[in-house]
């Protein structure tokens, strides 16, 4: 149907409503004066005559015109023809479908177009709740309208919730916060998850709740208690992955999420790489007497049992001491927790350290001097939970 005839057709709608003395319709309808402003009408009304404008045209013609507009997606239009009818037939329910058909796929078309701006997702919602006014509320279309305007409803809900959570200090309040956010997204994610904005603004609900997973594993003694968050922390994260395609760069923050919680739930072996203790050399004659040494620990943690932080990166350092007080270079020992032992050897000043050690009971043993030391003088109970934080110290004196 030519686009002037459909123009037409509406300027003699509106002309026949306008001779109308009774304006009461069927239900609530959007005013004209919101779609057609009233500046392009022109004409004087016409008197009111016995036989109305829509009497004297075919009515379908009318509607074959709305269905037309529908079909080149022009809902506005087809809103106001099958509204001009209804008000000519208020009794006609199935001009009431059509016009809450309309309402509805105007209101798809807008969420598709907004790209998440505030304004177009809230036209959306307006247009949804024209939809649902003119069906009954019975009627199989009104689960699915319900969840759309709903849907978008929770979107304009969590932006500024979102925004706000970080500056939420109460763990409870923010948790409270968390869980309003993860239930709205929860629910776009089943009705409508291709709303554009949608899945950024779903990653980032998830990130924010895998953080605050790690912040309750603190509040917590056991490893085992502490293992129920992290691996909840972890599926947020992994959910966030799974929005988009692998390699995706909106997935990255995502999946450096769960890399983050790797450590902690599967933590590497708690010492550094072993190495074979290598046999130190030893003068074949003895060129002084043996001297005697003992040991002792500068520098200690307590042992806390399920406080492994997961990392290796703790360190012990030490010193070999003559008895005027000089450092002894050149000694030679290793640090063990029960395996093969990682060997260190002093500088010119006496001083060693190795670092790269987990959570463990670490033994530390001088095995040889240069000024005639040869044994296995051990040092033991030397704790460090794995984090760079925590060094344990230890001396070697000449008696």
């Amino acid at each position: 149907m030519p686009k002037q005839r459909i123009i037409l057709l509406i300027c003699l709608l509106l002309l026949g409503a306008c001779g109308r003395t009774d304006d009461s319709v069927g239900g609530p309808a959007l005013p004209l004066a919101t779609i057609t402003p009233a500046a392009t009408l022109t004409a004087a009304p016409p008197q009111p005559t016995s036989t109305p404008i829509f009497q004297r045209a075919d009515t379908s013609t009318f509607i074959q015109a709305g269905q037309q507009a529908m079909t080149e997606q022009n809902y506005e239009q087809a809103v106001i023809i099958f509204t001009q009818l209804s008000m000519q037939n208020p009794q006609n329910q199935d001009l009431r479908l059509l016009i809450s058909e309309a309402y509805a796929r105007w209101g798809d078309v807008t969420i598709s177009a907004s790209n998440g701006e505030n304004e177009k997702v809230r036209s959306g919602f307006d247009q949804y709740n024209h939809a649902l006014r003119y069906l009954p509320a019975d009627h199989q279309d009104g689960t699915k309208i319900r969840a759309a305007r709903d849907s978008a409803q929770h979107f304009l809900d969590i932006k500024p919730a979102l925004e706000s959570l970080s500056a939420l200090e109460d763990p409870s309040e923010r948790q409270r916060v968390l869980e309003q956010l993860l239930s709205a997204a929860d629910f776009i994610n089943t009705h409508n998850n291709a709303m554009p904005g949608f899945k950024p603004m779903y990653r980032d609900i998830l990130l924010a709740a895998a953080e605050f997973q790690i912040a309750l594993a603190k509040n917590v003694e056991g490893r085992a208690n502490k293992l129920e968050f992290w691996e909840q922390g972890r599926n947020y994260c992994q959910t966030a992955v799974e929005l988009w395609e692998s390699g995706a760069e909106q997935a990255k923050p995502a999946v450096e999420c769960v890399s983050r919680f790797k450590p902690l739930i599967d933590p590497p072996p708690p010492t550094a790489v072993p190495r074979p203790t290598p046999i130190p050399l030893r003068p074949t004659a003895t060129a002084v007497p043996q001297r005697g040494y003992y040991g002792r620990i500068n520098r200690n943690y307590p042992e806390v049992q399920g406080k492994s932080s997961g990392n290796a990166a703790s360190c012990i350092t030490g010193r070999v001491i003559q008895r005027n007080g000089s450092g002894v270079g050149g000694a030679v020992g290793n640090i063990n927790n029960g395996g093969p032992g990682i060997e260190w050897t002093t500088n010119g000043n006496g001083d060693f350290s190795l670092c790269g050690l987990g959570y463990s009971n670490w033994a530390v043993v001088l095995n040889y001097t240069p000024n005639g030391f040869n044994g296995n003088l051990v040092v033991a109970g030397v704790w460090v939970n794995g984090n760079s934080d925590q060094v344990g110290v230890v001396e070697f004196r000449e008696r």
